[in-house]
């Protein structure tokens, strides 16, 4: 895609459906307009690809109430032995989207 990644810090944050972190940026801004998939019922998400902590993972960022979020998985918390509460170093870049199984 040619874009540049963006890194910034965050407290990871407990929520109802796992972890995630605040992003500080619109991603539409940052990279331009990017496809999206439905991450989970009919909330749309930017397929990235990042780093947190140095530990390596694909999510999503999500719009909700207004503010991007960064959604964490277990594995790669575990990986990166933060947990919520903690801040987070994190870097992300859009990546295409990978078909379901």
């Amino acid at each position: 895609m040619g874009v540049r990644p963006r890194r910034f810090r965050a407290v990871v944050l407990d929520g109802q459906k796992g972890c995630t972190v605040q992003v500080p940026f619109d991603p539409s801004e940052e990279w331009g307009e990017l496809p999206t998939e439905v991450v989970y019922q009919r909330v749309r998400g930017v397929p990235v690809r990042g780093k947190l902590e140095g530990e390596s993972f694909d999510s999503w960022i999500i719009l909700r109430w207004k503010k991007h979020f960064l959604l964490l998985d277990d594995t790669v918390l575990r990986a990166s032995t933060l947990a919520p509460g903690e801040l987070a170093s994190i870097e992300v870049a859009p990546r295409s989207a990978v078909p379901k199984d």
